[in-house]
């Protein structure tokens, strides 16, 4: 057949060449003969074509539809982000999301049919780089409503609290010893004191005395003095480290040494010399004898003093102070006065004992060179006459 409008025959439907054995089976049907088991033919899919051999108007509908789809597609997933911002990606790098018109790529060119957009890789980015932590967010806690008279107390949640500093040394330490010696009658001991360090935020601020010393907390450069309370009779002395008006340096150790040495009891003796009557002596002709009434033994002889003789005595000790021994043309006047007597005095206790001379008369001179002849001798002598 002719195609009218071009002047070509017209094609027939393509159909398969069939081999002699496929031509030789059908014409045995026709003739009479049994029917053959159905030859396999290739299966083949007919394109659909134009009479005149180009593609078929159901292919260009299709290829369309696809086209419209994608620039839709496009569309839909830039308005995700109005404007087209850009996203950022792995590793803090930006990926833009393309807009370009269907069918053309970024740079401009023409895509095949079918071909989808996507947006553009940044080449720097590394498909096997370690992504970047995630970090929590933080939540806002909501204040609490308290109520009437309530404290409010800070809350920690969602807080993580900062690592706390330790700060350097800011305390010093001092190390108090008290030291007693006993060696004029005393018997106290270290623990019979109170020891006061004055300072603010001593710690222990008092406590009881100790010959093996107490350990004392001060705050550094901070000014101290140390003081105490105890047995009377004993004298007081201390080392430099027992007051500071600077304070120790932080971390410094530091000993403060309290001595108490007992002290002796003291009697005092004085000889006064009267001369209204000729006499020419003075105290220090007389000597005074000071005896321990225990057992009768000279504690001192002192030598007379108008303005006093000292004894040093330990406490407790019985004692008796007798009359001076002077001139003999002198006689004492009243006695002793004051304490010349004690059955014991206590530590550091002072005490006097007064005696006063008072002549008599010119001592006596002696006469020197005269010989007293008895008196018979100087009588005289008569002779006797003879009778006759």
């Amino acid at each position: 057949m002719i195609d009218p409008h071009s002047d070509e025959p017209i094609k027939g439907p393509d159909l398969p060449e069939l081999s002699e054995e496929e031509v030789e089976a059908r014409i045995g049907v026709r003739e009479g003969h049994g029917p053959r088991s159905p030859i396999a033919r290739p299966n083949r899919t007919r394109r659909s074509r134009s009479r005149d051999g180009g593609v078929s108007w159901q292919g260009t509908v299709a290829l369309l539809g696809g086209l419209v789809l994608a620039f839709f597609g496009l569309r839909y997933l830039q308005s995700g982000v109005p404007g087209a911002s850009p996203t950022p990606g792995p590793g803090g790098s930006s990926v833009a999301l393309a807009s370009n018109a269907p069918g053309t790529s970024s740079s401009g060119e023409s895509l095949a049919p079918g071909t989808t957009l996507g947006p553009p890789v940044d080449p720097s980015f590394d498909l096997n780089a370690t992504p970047p932590p995630t970090v929590a967010p933080i939540v806002a806690v909501p204040t609490p409503t308290l109520a009437p008279g309530a404290t409010p107390r800070p809350t920690t949640a969602g807080h993580t609290p900062s690592p706390t500093h330790t700060p350097g040394a800011t305390t010093a330490t001092l190390k108090v010893v008290v030291h007693v010696t006993n060696d004029n009658g005393g018997t106290a001991s270290a623990g019979q004191w109170t020891e006061t360090v004055k300072a603010a935020g001593a710690s222990p601020g008092s406590f009881t005395g100790s010959e093996s010393g107490t350990t004392v907390t001060l705050p550094a450069n901070e000014a101290y003095v140390v003081t105490d309370t105890g047995p009377s009779g004993y004298q007081r002395t201390v080392t430099a480290g027992c007051t500071s008006t600077l304070g120790l340096a932080p971390g410094a150790l530091q000993t403060c040494t309290v001595n108490r040495n007992d002290r002796p009891a003291q009697l005092t003796v004085f000889v006064h010399v009267t001369n209204n009557d000729g006499g020419t002596s003075v105290p220090s002709d007389w000597s005074v004898v000071v005896r321990n009434l225990a057992d009768t033994s000279t504690l001192a002889t002192l030598p007379g003093s108008a303005s006093g003789a000292t004894l040093n005595l330990d406490a407790g000790v019985d004692f008796a102070v007798q009359n001076p021994n002077g001139p003999s043309n002198y006689t004492q006047v009243g006695g002793g006065s004051g304490t010349c007597s004690s059955g014991g005095l206590a530590l550091g206790q002072a005490v006097s004992c007064s005696f006063t001379e008072d002549d008599t008369g010119p001592p006596a001179v002696p006469t020197r060179g005269v010989v007293a002849w008895p008196l018979f001798l100087l009588m005289p002598v008569r002779r006797r006459r003879s009778r006759r």
